[in-house]
């Protein structure tokens, strides 16, 4: 499993759009993490930023804040995980995700950050989404 996480001086960054860094690790399938390193993101805009987490093949981010688009990219285009809202160290945010402890910050649908139905309805998980509340036509479940 790869995570990444928005980084900044050792800490999880302010924004996912701004990111100059990313801290990558990989994990073995018991936890362990097997090696991690910072990496020059080199790139701007939503799309390039979520090119780059497909290219190093990263399932799982951990950020401060996302924009909307953004947002849509990472859950309905990419499939990674979301975890938004994190704040502090880079390294003890991977460790309480590997701990099950970021539950409450993992976002599943658009609507988590911007509004809407707060009955998990992902009529709102992207703006041009013609699920129409039907989440499993557009892989999530409520």
């Amino acid at each position: 499993m790869n995570i990444a996480v928005v980084y900044d001086q050792g800490a999880v960054g302010a924004h996912f759009g701004h990111a100059k860094q990313m801290k990558l690790y990989h994990l073995a399938p018991t936890g362990v993490i097997l090696e991690s390193h910072v990496l020059d993101t080199n790139v701007t805009g939503h799309v390039a930023m979520c090119n780059f987490l497909r290219e190093h093949q990263v399932q799982t981010l951990i950020c401060q804040n996302i924009g909307k688009e953004a947002c849509s990219i990472l859950l309905l285009e990419c499939n990674i995980d979301l975890y938004a809202g994190i704040s502090g160290d880079a390294d003890q945010a991977v460790q309480l995700l590997k701990e099950g402890k970021l539950k409450d910050f993992q976002i599943k649908y658009y609507n988590q950050i911007y509004g809407g139905d707060s009955q998990g309805s992902c009529t709102t998980c992207k703006e041009d989404c013609d699920c129409e509340g039907d989440c499993s036509s557009c892989h999530f479940e409520n």
